[in-house]
């Protein structure tokens, strides 16, 4: 998984990882400190490679996605 360049939205890695819903997901990695309350990583998991934050070109909206390395990061926290 770590060579891909594809990223997932929070909800579809937490389908990918089948070990709890998005909101649950969204929840633990809060609590982890990995994500902020406003659902933004915190900049040493974009600079880890784990995290990319991407703006919706038509709602301007930006939205945390997880990358390859940062699935196996959450895999490992889930199972803490």
């Amino acid at each position: 998984v770590t060579e891909t360049d594809n990223t997932y939205d929070i909800g579809d890695a937490a389908k990918v990882l089948g070990r709890c819903g998005r909101n649950t997901l969204f929840k633990k990695l809060r609590q982890e400190n990995v994500l902020m309350q406003n659902r933004s990583p915190y900049q040493r998991f974009i600079n880890n490679g784990m995290f990319k934050v991407v703006i919706d070109e038509k709602s301007l909206y930006s939205k945390t996605v997880v990358t390859g390395k940062g699935l196996q990061h959450i895999q490992k926290l889930l199972e803490e």
